[in-house]
């Protein structure tokens, strides 16, 4: 039995040209999200819908689920500026009508190596305001390996952040070298164990116990309709040979 629908919100949110359409177009696995180099390209605040059958658990112990996914692909932070604080306003809108669960995804450009005290103002802010998680993800991070210094920075301005390190979509490089996507089946698994609704905090409580005696006897049962088929097709073969 497939567990009741369950909906959750992704804002998406971060400077200029950090890759948030790109992130977005990775999450619903489809180029939905215009995208761009450096230039600000998401005008107005986008919403968009997809809906997953998602099993929430590494080792299937829960049932799996449908997720009505929605993502809010937001304006870049130019910070400092009338636009953004606009910007935060129509997000804070968007928080404050919806009581569903929700994660808010700030995105870091692996390249500019840095994490403004503005952001995690921002961020933290907004947090804590709505009752809202957050991830930071660095984006265009060629490894894992890589970008240590800057994870460390804003695990320190954050105290202790979930930072999770992506590369949303392959690149090619000059030369003919590939960059392979990574890190968003690790992003994915960080949001739903964010999910107050989604992820069942104890399966083996949700799980109906079968007392012994009667485990014995579904047992019994079993190997006796198995016998019994083995039986049938053995008649089924004779008859074909005799005829």
């Amino acid at each position: 039995m497939i567990n009741q629908d369950k909906t959750l919100n992704l804002y998406i949110m971060g400077k200029t040209g950090v890759g948030k359409s790109t992130l977005v177009n990775a999450i619903m696995e489809d180029d939905v999200a215009p995208t761009g180099t450096g230039l600000p390209v998401t005008k107005e605040i986008q919403r968009y819908h997809i809906k997953k059958f998602v099993d929430v658990s590494k080792d299937m112990s829960t049932t799996p689920i449908f997720i009505h996914i929605y993502l809010y692909d937001t304006v870049g932070f130019e910070l400092y500026s009338n636009n953004t604080d606009k910007s935060l306003n129509d997000l804070e809108k968007e928080m404050k009508n919806s009581h569903d669960d929700a994660c808010i995804l700030y995105c870091v450009d692996y390249e500019s190596r840095r994490f403004e005290e503005r952001e995690a103002d921002i961020l933290t802010k907004l947090s804590e305001k709505h009752n809202i998680p957050f991830i930071v993800v660095i984006t265009k991070c060629p490894d894992s390996s890589e970008g240590r210094k800057l994870e460390k920075q804003i695990k320190a301005d954050l105290h202790k952040a979930d930072v999770i390190k992506i590369m949303a979509k392959e690149q090619c490089l000059r030369g003919g070298v590939v960059i392979p996507a990574y890190g968003m089946d690790t992003l994915k698994e960080k949001i739903y164990s964010k999910s107050k609704n989604i992820v069942t905090s104890n399966p083996e409580k949700s799980r109906k116990k079968i007392p012994l005696r009667e485990l014995k006897k579904y047992r019994h049962r079993e190997k006796k309709s198995q016998k019994k088929f083995f039986i049938l097709c053995a008649l089924h073969k004779n008859k074909r040979q005799i005829k």
